[in-house]
């Protein structure tokens, strides 16, 4: 599900920055405007979070934690 609204919030943001029409892929205008897919993003930002929690040594909320890895897979 994540994935399908990562797509679909990609989608209108491509589409109202390039003009193209409803039938352009989403992978091509992704490729044209040089962006990174939203889903590798959000799993970057994970796993950061989840470095400096160990690196800070602070123990997470046992459900932010469990959320945290669930992204990163």
């Amino acid at each position: 599900m994540c994935v399908c609204v990562c797509v679909c919030v990609c989608l209108m943001a491509f589409l109202a920055i390039t003009g193209a029409m409803k039938s352009t892929p989403t992978a091509a205008m992704g490729i044209l405007l040089n962006l990174t897919p939203l889903d590798l993003v959000i799993q970057a930002e994970a796993r950061m979070a989840l470095y400096r929690l160990h690196i800070l040594k602070q123990p997470a909320d046992p459900k932010v934690e469990a959320g945290l890895l669930s992204l990163c897979k």
